[in-house]
C-alpha cells in the first residue's frame, strides 16, 4: 500500500437534513432546493413530477408535495427524529472517510476529495456518488431498530438479504464500491458472464485494497458463516460454472441468476447464497493480483481483458 504519511485530508460531513426539515415556508424550501439541485432532482426525484402532456416539470406540485412530507408528524418524529438521534455523531465515519481519501490520493494523484453530506430522501435513494459529492440519505441507515425502513416493490419490507446493507457499518463500503466504478472501462454491449463477475470482483477488490481493515462480510454482504460455506464449496460452484459453459456466455438472462440480488442460487444448491458469481469474481481477482504483484490497483481496475485475467490468475479451486 502506498505511503500516506504526508497526506492530510480531514473530512467534515455537512448535515443537510437539518436545513431541509427546518425551512420556514414552501417558498423558502423551494429556494433551498434550487441551491441543492442534487438533493432536489436525484434524492427527491423532482423529474418524476413531469407533466405527461407538456413534458414540463410541475415544480409547484413538487414543492407542495415535499413541503407536506417535511411537515408530516410521522416523518418529522419517526424518520427525521430517529435518524437525528441514532446518527447524531458521525465522527467515526468522518475518520474512516479521511483514511479512504488519503489512500485514494496516494493511489491516484488526480483524486480530488469530494464534499460529503447527509440528507433525507424519503427512502427514495440511499446514496449518491460523484467526483465532487458523496451524499448519504441517513434514514436508510438507522438499522434494524428503525421505526421505518427501506421498502421493496408494493411497499413490502425488504427481505433480509437486501435489508442487511442498511446499517451504519455499510455506509462507507457502499460509497467506496460506488466510487470504484469510475475506474472500470465501459463494458461491451453484450458482456460475458466472466466479464460481469470480474467487474463485481474489481469493485470488491478496490474496496478491500483501500480499506483492508474492513471485514469481508461488509464488502460482500454475506455473514462470515456464509463466506465460510462458499469457500468450502468453491470447487462445486466453479465446476457448475464450467459444466454449464457459463464463463463466455453473453446471454444475460441465462446467467443473471448467479450475479443478481436473490436469496439464493438453487441451481447450485439450496444453501448457495445469491450473487455468488460476484464473490467468485473477487476470488479470481485476488489470485490474479498474487500472480501480478507489480500491477498497481488502478491498472487492474482498468484491465478489460477478462480471459487473460482468468488465465493469469491460475484460479483452480
Amino acid at each position: 500500500m502506498p505511503d500516506i504519511s504526508g497526506i492530510d485530508i480531514p473530512v467534515t460531513i455537512e448535515r443537510l437534513e437539518d436545513e431541509l426539515m427546518n425551512q420556514p415556508s414552501p417558498e423558502a424550501l423551494s429556494r433551498w432546493l434550487d441551491a441543492n439541485t442534487v438533493v432536489r432532482d436525484l434524492m427527491w426525484g423532482r423529474t418524476n413530477y413531469q407533466d405527461p402532456n407538456t413534458g414540463e416539470i410541475d415544480s409547484a406540485f413538487f414543492i407542495e408535495s415535499l413541503w407536506e412530507v417535511t411537515q408530516f408528524p410521522a416523518f418529522k418524529d419517526s424518520v427525521y427524529g430517529q435518524a437525528k438521534e441514532v446518527l447524531v455523531d458521525l465522527s467515526d465515519i468522518e475518520s474512516q472517510l479521511s483514511l479512504v481519501f488519503r489512500r485514494l490520493k496516494a493511489q491516484d494523484p488526480n483524486f480530488t476529495p469530494p464534499a460529503v453530506k447527509t440528507v433525507l430522501s424519503g427512502f427514495a435513494r440511499d446514496i449518491y456518488v460523484s467526483d465532487t459529492l458523496w451524499l448519504i440519505s441517513v434514514e436508510n441507515f438507522i438499522g434494524p431498530q428503525a421505526y421505518y425502513r427501506p421498502q421493496g416493490p408494493g411497499n413490502q419490507p425488504l427481505p433480509h438479504y437486501l435489508a442487511i446493507r442498511y446499517q451504519r457499518d455499510y455506509i462507507v463500503p457502499m460509497l467506496l464500491k460506488s466510487y470504484a466504478q469510475k475506474y472500470i472501462p465501459f463494458e461491451d454491449a453484450t458482456p460475458s458472464f466472466l466479464d460481469q463477475i470480474l467487474r463485481f470482483g474489481k469493485l470488491y477488490e478496490f474496496t478491500k485494497s483501500v480499506l483492508p481493515e474492513l471485514p469481508d462480510s461488509l464488502i460482500v454482504r454475506y455473514p462470515q458463516s456464509v463466506i465460510g460455506d462458499v469457500e468450502d464449496n468453491m470447487q462445486t460452484i466453479w465446476s457448475h460454472f464450467i459444466e454449464n459453459e457459463l464463463l463466455y456466455n453473453t446471454q444475460y438472462y441465462e446467467y443473471r441468476g448467479y450475479i443478481d440480488e436473490a436469496p439464493g442460487v438453487p441451481a447450485i444448491g439450496n444453501k448457495c447464497p445469491g450473487r455468488v458469481g460476484r464473490y467468485v469474481g473477487w476470488q479470481i481477482l485476488q489470485e490474479y493480483r498474487k500472480q501480478q504483484p507489480e500491477e498497481d490497483l488502478l491498472s487492474v481496475m482498468k484491465n478489460p481483458q477478462s480471459q487473460r485475467i482468468l488465465q493469469t490468475s491460475q484460479f483452480k479451486p
